[in-house]
């Protein structure tokens, strides 16, 4: 059961980059490989698709199908799609590219404030929410250390919570639900703040 399936999936030619909407991508890249032609992760691998047809295709299951509750969480909706990229680069060109485009995203993290913005005042976090996002799943991946069960994580997410709204609490108990382990500090840390720990 797909939201394909349910409502169709089109990509309609816009004067502007592009945007999800439920069912339709608004697309403007011009046929380009990269974004805008460049690759955000300066490794290469980021020439080898359309970034915005992946991009905003992600969306149909990081945001229209789960969506945050609170402009707050829009990392929900653009850190998940940001490694949406990353899975599919793994799935046509293998592990090694996929970690090596995700490796190249640190390079865009500003770390100008924190990805998650302060709830109910209509302030969405950082647009590191992107990069810095895709990387907070990345750890949680490696220190899971079993792609097979990271995998299957993953499509039980969409699959549990397709269709709903969802906040981080909810985000963060899934993870543990799914695994057994507390991630919150994880998730605390490129959440709600600005820079790295320093053990």
């Amino acid at each position: 059961m797909t939201t394909f399936r349910n409502d169709g999936f089109k990509l309609v030619e816009t004067p502007y980059l592009g945007m999800e909407h439920q069912s339709c991508i608004a697309y403007g890249n011009g046929y380009k490989m990269g974004y805008r032609g460049t690759d955000l992760s300066g490794t290469g691998v980021g020439m080898s698709f359309d970034y915005i047809i992946v991009h905003e295709a992600a969306h149909e299951w990081f945001g229209n199908s789960i969506t945050s509750s609170d402009i707050c969480d829009m990392w929900i909706h653009e850190g998940f799609g940001m490694y949406a990229e990353a899975i599919f680069v793994e799935c046509k060109q293998g592990k090694e590219a996929a970690y090596k485009y995700l490796n190249g995203l640190k390079k865009g993290i500003d770390n100008d404030r924190p990805i998650a913005g302060k709830p109910g005042v209509n302030n969405e976090g950082s647009g590191d929410m992107y990069n810095k996002g895709a990387l907070m799943l990345h750890t949680i991946r490696n220190s899971i250390d079993n792609d097979d069960l990271w995998l299957k994580i993953l499509l039980e997410f969409n699959l549990l919570n397709r269709h709903s709204i969802m906040d981080a609490s909810m985000v963060i108990k899934f993870f543990y639900d799914e695994t057994g382990v507390d991630w919150t500090p994880v998730f605390h840390q490129y959440l709600y703040h600005k820079k790295f720990a320093c053990v």
